[in-house]
């Protein structure tokens, strides 16, 4: 699920964070194959951030991932 974070700085909401992702519309350019790593980027950006991400903030996490 994602990158591996050792220490996370919060945890609480993550779940709700993944379906975010899962429930996410799809953007321009983001073909249905690749939607399931939207969960694992908003997860993966919220546990390590302790905030939803801004698209801007998605796609430069996604971008270093």
């Amino acid at each position: 699920m994602g990158h591996f974070c050792e220490k996370p700085v919060i945890t609480t909401g993550a779940g709700d964070h993944f379906n975010a992702g899962f429930c996410h519309r799809p953007a321009p350019g983001i073909d249905i194959p690749r939607l399931p790593y939207t969960r694992r980027l908003f997860l993966g950006y919220y546990v390590r951030q302790a905030h939803s991400p801004t698209l801007a903030e998605a796609t430069a996490f996604l971008r270093s991932w």
